[in-house]
């Protein structure tokens, strides 16, 4: 069997690969976890390069594999048929995808706290935005960055239907669920105490990755405001990234970056987990899509499987339910 857990981002998916994913190996029910080679190239055939075909007969030659990596589906929804398209075609549709999911408004409060994480500081307007504006700066939008996201094609509906209709096994999991760890027995064959003895290790495993606090948000868009004042900018992941890419072309070492002093992002990572606990919040009447209606109702719709879990095969759930009639149950869709 070869499953490929594609995201989405911020639902515990680093929690997951650090805590979950590998045990699962080493009891043997997966044959490869993130196998390296296969792995690399994917995640560079998403940031833009890389040789896609190389990796076609690189797929043929697992015969049971888990690859988890939440930037497979794409961090912008503009990007998720042409993703879902690559993945067909490296691994053809008799794979099955695994697909974590949570409620699309703190989905998209987390998605901006992940670019300020990424270093990239700016208000939450000139991220998340609409359809007209996003067009207008999509040449600027880098592939497998979060540099801004189209919020009018958010549809979480539509991405379930790109990859139910190309692919043979879809697991859904709502994020409430997922520390159950329930829909690890639709695809795998485990023991039920095994399944419960990993449930309780993740549950209680420190959190990885988590989000800043309020206060760690003001601070960071406070010092970006700062540094502007001077004509200044930080410098984001994105440099970082961009430098050590660079390097590797031309056969040159990397130097990363060193400082005497913790970096920012590890500053408010510390005051996020021990200093003041309120959570941030979007702005009131920030723009979250003309979808999110539909993407509430589907949502609901998850959260109210009784399995924790929904599972499609060749398109439709076990009751013969598209995900849009799975909307259309729980309430009313908005188009």
């Amino acid at each position: 069997m070869k499953v490929l857990h594609v995201g989405m981002g911020k639902t515990a998916t680093t929690s997951l690969q650090v805590h979950v994913f590998p045990r699962l190996a080493a009891h043997e029910a997966v044959g490869a976890y993130n196998p390296q080679t296969l792995h690399l190239g994917l995640d560079a055939a998403v940031n833009g390069h890389g040789d896609e075909a190389r990796l076609i007969p690189l797929a043929a030659a697992q015969e049971c594999m888990l690859i988890s990596n939440e930037t497979l589906l794409e961090w912008d929804p503009v990007l998720w048929e042409p993703s879902a398209d690559r993945l067909l075609r490296v691994f053809g549709g008799e794979v099955t995808i695994l697909i974590t999911l949570r409620d699309p408004a703190s989905y998209l409060r987390s998605l901006f706290q992940q670019m300020l994480h990424h270093n990239k500081v700016r208000p939450p307007e000139d991220f998340l935005l609409p359809a007209d504006v996003y067009r207008g700066v999509r040449r600027f939008v880098r592939p497998g960055e979060l540099d801004a996201i189209d919020v009018d094609a958010f549809d979480m509906v539509y991405m379930a239907s790109l990859y139910a209709e190309r692919f043979a096994s879809v697991v859904l999991v709502p994020f409430e669920e997922i520390g159950t760890l329930r829909f690890l027995s639709a695809i795998w064959t485990i023991p039920d105490d095994f399944r419960d003895a990993l449930a309780r290790d993740f549950v209680a495993a420190p959190r990885v990755n988590t989000s800043y606090s309020a206060a760690a948000v003001r601070l960071t868009l406070g010092r970006e405001r700062a540094l502007a004042a001077l004509g200044l900018r930080s410098r984001s992941a994105s440099d970082r990234q961009l430098r050590k890419t660079l390097s590797h072309m031309r056969g040159t070492p990397f130097t990363p970056d060193r400082s005497p002093l913790p970096s920012w992002h590890r500053l408010m990572g510390l005051l996020s987990r021990y200093g003041p606990k309120a959570a941030y919040r979007l702005p009131n009447g920030a723009y979250l899509g003309r979808h999110m209606a539909r993407n509430a109702a589907f949502y609901a719709a998850l959260r109210a499987a009784p399995e924790g879990y929904v599972r499609l095969i060749d398109g439709v759930t076990p009751s013969g339910l598209t995900p849009a009639a799975l909307a259309q149950e729980a309430g009313p869709a908005c188009s």
